[in-house]
């Protein structure tokens, strides 16, 4: 398993197993090492999926702004490869809007700003509420 490829594949089987198990905390940490790794090996659609899974598990521990955080990257990123999976972490993000609130929601994200920015630039950041939108249209 010398590929990062690989090894981010392997991190990520282990911590969708955890979600599966539900034990989201044991997830997050394999999740994270799946999403480090495939971040170095370049994989846009592993670090898409590993950061929707970690949205997941944030959000299993109702930890909302992390799971805002994970799942906006995610859709973001799945969605600019045009992948249809995008829509899975937009549908958690809408859920927990709807729990949380718009204004707490819109504050959470704010918050999270210089994060997302910094590894998907404002232009990003700007189209997340377009994502968010056109996946309420979808559905």
């Amino acid at each position: 398993l010398g590929d990062g490829q690989s090894q981010a594949l392997c991190f990520s089987s282990l911590g969708i197993a955890y979600l599966v198990i539900q034990e989201p905390q044991k997830a997050i940490k394999y999740l994270e090492d799946a999403f480090k790794t495939a971040q170095a090996s370049g994989d846009l659609y592993l670090q898409g999926r590993n950061l929707a899974n970690l949205s997941e598990a944030y959000y299993s521990l109702l930890s909302f702004e992390k799971a805002i955080y994970t799942g906006c990257l995610g859709m973001y990123l799945l969605q600019q490869i045009a992948s249809r999976e995008w829509r899975q972490p937009a549908g958690l993000i809408t859920i927990i809007q709807g729990q949380m609130g718009v204004e707490a929601f819109q504050n959470a994200l704010q918050q999270n700003r210089p994060r997302i920015i910094s590894l998907i630039g404002v232009d990003g950041y700007d189209y997340l509420p377009h994502l968010l939108e056109e996946y309420k249209q979808l559905m």
